[in-house]
């Protein structure tokens, strides 16, 4: 019976090289699956952990990103919300251009006036309710001042809009509540609210445009991150195939070793008991 020896001094090198084989399929089997070369850091280190920081930074765009989306839909409705109150201001400053007019006119149309009136009111109160995520987007004030719209961009710079409020419209109860507004200052503020609705939506229009900016800055920085991530992460499928057929002639040939080596074991044992 012809027996291979391996020498003993080589047998706990081929020992651990069929261990060594079979760790390395094991791992070339783990990229496949998963279509990561790098999945944690015994893969290497230097590269798992770049890519931990750069997952790191990933997830601050996408949030910006998320923010941004926020942000623009909140002014987006003030928008609509501005351009709303400047038709609506523009109409009650004719209607109350006309009732100054017709302020010796009979009861009837007296209460046509103020019902008008005071309909185009309403109308202005409702939109400057409107609201966005529980928040009145624009306010009136009978001291007029200044609103701020803000959205919070982490990582960014805050975009703020500062719009100016509008004069303060309250129901007329009476005709004589009316023609003594008319007389006043009430066609003066209707006028001035149109000027301040334009203005303002100039402004928060500037914001929309900075979100957008934002937008496109921090897409471009998510897709810039990805790409590299990706280059470092993801496996080449084709390389990985011939990795693994090296790996698994490796691990043949180790175990055709350790099989020579139980062979000659076994041979010198039955050698000794003969």
């Amino acid at each position: 019976m012809a027996i291979s020896f391996i020498p003993v001094r080589d047998q706990a090198r081929v020992i651990a090289g069929n261990r060594s084989s079979a760790e390395n399929k094991g791992r070339v089997l783990k990229r496949l699956a998963t279509g990561k070369k790098v999945a944690d850091p015994r893969d290497d280190v230097a590269d798992y952990r770049k890519i931990s920081n750069m997952r790191t930074s990933l997830d601050s765009y996408k949030n910006a990103i998320k923010e941004v989306s926020f942000g623009i839909s909140k002014f987006e409705t003030a928008l609509s919300v501005t351009q709303s109150l400047m038709e609506l201001y523009t109409t009650l400053g004719k209607q109350l251009e006309e009732a100054k007019e017709n302020k010796n006119t009979t009861n009837t149309n007296q209460t046509y006036y103020l019902n008008s009136v005071n309909g185009t009111i309403a109308a202005i109160n409702s939109t400057l309710a409107t609201k966005f995520n529980n928040e009145t987007v624009v306010s009136s004030a009978a001291t007029p001042g200044n609103q701020v719209l803000t959205v919070k961009i982490k990582d960014y710079n805050d975009t703020t809009v500062t719009t100016t409020q509008f004069n303060e419209f309250y129901t007329y109860t009476a005709w004589n509540d009316l023609k003594t507004a008319v007389e006043g200052n009430a066609i003066v503020h209707a006028t001035g609210n149109v000027t301040k609705a334009d203005n303002n939506y100039r402004l928060i229009l500037s914001g929309i445009t900075n979100l957008s900016n934002i937008d496109t800055l921090a897409q471009v920085q998510k897709t810039n991150t990805e790409a590299a991530i990706s280059a470092l992460e993801d496996i080449d499928v084709q390389e990985e195939m011939i990795n693994l057929m090296q790996a698994q002639i490796l691990e043949e040939l180790s175990s055709e070793a350790l099989i020579k080596i139980k062979e000659s074991s076994k041979y010198i044992v039955n050698l000794i008991r003969a």
